[in-house]
């Protein structure tokens, strides 16, 4: 009867420290919710964040930058730099699949901020998306590019970049854990 009272009471306390560490995990992250744009992600609660509406004549998107610390004015990427800059909301042609609509985006390699080099098809949380090479950054701190569709009319583009020595750490870490937090 004692060893059944303390297995008991050691299983009951193994699962409250697990269901704690789930909480604390959970509240390490912020929700992100924007209705007109119909997008939702979740980021590191301790990270920097801004979101502002971008309008042009041809159309208006959401533009919302992540990074680990406050950016700086500076001529090499700072030491565990890790960033992003999703662009939401932005048109795409209803009339042409994503696939081709991704290689042409890339074929306009030679526009400042577009995307660049080899393009790789993958889903994110299920949508449709392809990985570029290279963002389009022009910056010392460089990364890959993502390519989401939204919807039949709309995409989302992401920026990424980390300093040289974190890159290896971060794309398959902490940036993969926010592309995958995207919801539309």
């Amino acid at each position: 009867m004692k060893k059944t009272y303390r297995l008991f009471i050691g299983l009951g306390l193994v699962v409250l420290v697990l269901a704690g560490c789930g909480a604390a995990v959970e509240n390490a992250w912020q929700d992100y919710k924007n209705k007109e744009y119909g997008f939702s992600m979740k980021y590191p609660k301790e990270w920097q964040f801004e979101a502002q509406k971008v309008s042009s004549p041809t159309e208006s998107s959401l533009d919302v930058h992540l990074s680990n610390m406050a950016p700086e004015d500076s001529l090499s990427c700072p030491k565990n730099f890790i960033g992003l800059e999703f662009q939401a909301g932005l048109n795409k042609d209803e009339k042409q699949d994503f696939k081709t609509f991704a290689k042409s985006l890339i074929a306009a390699k030679n526009e400042l901020g577009a995307p660049s080099g080899e393009l790789k098809e993958l889903k994110i949380n299920g949508f449709s998306a392809f990985q570029a090479e290279k963002s389009g950054w022009d910056t010392p701190c460089k990364g890959r590019g993502y390519i989401i569709e939204q919807d039949a009319k709309h995409y989302v583009y992401v920026f990424t970049g980390s300093d040289e020595l974190n890159r290896k750490n971060t794309e398959p870490g902490v940036i993969m854990e926010i592309l995958s937090s995207i919801e539309f």
